[in-house]
């Protein structure tokens, strides 16, 4: 079921327990504030926006029940946890992450990129560049470079199809259907 702007939550749209939400930093807000008002929090919610999110709502919600997703890529969820690794053993390289997206693109560095950035800095590695190009209708590519004085090393990612954040958005909501029903939270 889509939800459009100045929407109602009854008991028909509760009975699908998990929002997922890629509208605007507003949207979002909305969506939260309707959420926590009507006393629904107990709702699934997957967040694929990015920008300037409402972190004051985010934090109301339960932690449990709420994620928030710069890109629904199966590829950069594997970026995100080799991130974790190399931020711990590549301390004498320096890093730089380099998005480049469609010339359309409102968001300029990706959330994407910002992700990567917070995976590294709160890893405790300096803080990484970040170089932004919007050109042509790139889908997404994403390279993030350490380098030092004797080598390089690079973690590429080029989306070929926009299906693929579809794909990974029913991917994580199967997720969290399967856990539910392993837990009976339904």
């Amino acid at each position: 079921q889509v939800l459009e702007r100045g929407f109602e939550i009854s008991e028909d749209t509760t009975k699908y327990h998990i929002y997922v939400d890629v509208s605007s930093p507003q949207g979002t807000r909305e969506l939260l504030e309707k959420l926590l008002q009507e006393n629904h929090a107990m709702s699934h919610v997957i967040i694929g926006t990015t920008g300037d999110l409402p972190e004051d709502l985010i934090k109301k919600y339960p932690e449990s029940m709420i994620k928030v997703v710069s890109n629904f890529s199966e590829g950069i969820q594997t970026i995100n946890a080799l991130l974790i690794q190399s931020a711990q053993l590549l301390k004498e390289f320096t890093c730089k992450i380099t998005d480049i997206h469609h010339i359309k693109k409102k968001d300029k560095p990706s959330g994407t990129a910002k992700t990567f950035k917070s995976i590294m800095i709160n890893n405790k590695y300096a803080d990484p560049d970040i170089i932004s190009v919007r050109e042509g209708d790139v889908v997404g590519q994403h390279c993030i470079s350490f380098d030092n004085e004797y080598e390089s090393l690079e973690i590429i990612h080029i989306a070929k199809d926009r299906k693929l954040f579809a794909v990974g958005c029913v991917n994580m909501i199967k997720s969290i259907y399967l856990t539910d029903r392993e837990n009976c939270v339904m």
